[in-house]
């Protein structure tokens, strides 16, 4: 059966903590935030995102949304298809710039809007949401004259600036805030089972690349780092309490006492018994 223009478009605002967003295929996503702000993953690249942020998303791609905690964040989405783009309402040179803005490189390109500019996206975006349940004759073809007005003037304005000045500093600035996550959430975790995979979903990304980032950020692999917040509080139970080493390597994640008197060792130098010898002051 094929797809008529109601079948492949979606309009819609809404109120999320954490999503993540996968474009079918030969399909844009016009997304406009409205409240909010936090953090973007695509593919490889972490970008900050705040209220008025507007991105074109191309097709087959995947994009996760974390908010600020806890913070949520409010945005309103469009999808549509460039066969659907009303291309004989503009002449040739702005053919060229939506063919531009459409096709660029970047498979997500990202624009703050000023006052102005919001007000007459958000304008857009929401008749594109208001018209998306109109059954009235000739709905179609106005709701295809709004999203090629609304793409039009969004490409004029990529075409006018490019690329977002300043997207790489906020994308590194979004690193450091996401190491910073990892970093607080293995300190008041550091008891429990602490996978790759389990830290990639607390920040919505994938394990490969928490794990190359944490790395690069760092200099220190995140399965050592967590290591070391592990041994920290070995080390202090060891001198603190008389409780069973055993015990202690539980309570500090370790479930399997040969490893954890392995990894003591290459932290200390020193076995779990004798460091609580060496340092341990006798109780009278």
């Amino acid at each position: 059966m094929e797809n008529t223009f109601d079948d492949i478009y979606a309009a819609h605002t809404e109120l999320v903590r954490r999503r993540c967003i996968r474009t079918l295929q030969n399909h844009f996503l016009l997304l406009l935030f409205s409240e909010g702000s936090g953090y973007l993953q695509h593919n490889e690249n972490i970008y900050d995102f705040n209220a008025r942020d507007c991105i074109l998303l191309h097709d087959m791609s995947e994009l996760y949304i974390v908010p600020q905690t806890p913070h949520l964040c409010r945005f309103m989405e469009i999808s549509f298809s460039q066969e659907h783009v009303l291309y004989k309402s503009f002449q040739s040179q702005s053919l060229t710039i939506i063919d531009t803005y459409l096709n660029s490189p970047a498979d997500l390109t990202l624009r703050f809007l000023d006052d102005e500019e919001y007000a007459i996206a958000n304008g857009l975006f929401e008749t594109c949401i208001r018209l998306s349940t109109d059954t009235l004759p000739h709905a179609m073809l106005l709701k295809q004259e709004i999203i090629s007005s609304l793409l039009f003037y969004l490409a004029r304005l990529y075409s006018i600036s490019g690329r977002k000045k300043g997207q790489k500093g906020r994308a590194l600035a979004s690193h450091a805030a996401m190491i910073e996550q990892i970093r607080q959430y293995v300190k008041q975790n550091y008891s429990a089972t602490l996978s790759l995979s389990s830290l990639a979903d607390f920040v919505y990304t994938n394990p490969s690349y928490l794990s190359r980032i944490f790395k690069e950020e760092t200099g220190t692999a995140l399965s050592a780092y967590i290591n070391k917040i592990r041994i920290i509080h070995a080390r202090q139970m060891l001198i603190d309490t008389d409780e069973l080493i055993i015990d202690i390597a539980i309570a500090c994640g370790y479930n399997y006492i040969p490893h954890f008197n392995k990894v003591f060792r290459e932290f200390t130098g020193m076995t779990p018994t004798a460091y609580r010898k060496t340092y341990k002051k006798p109780s009278f």
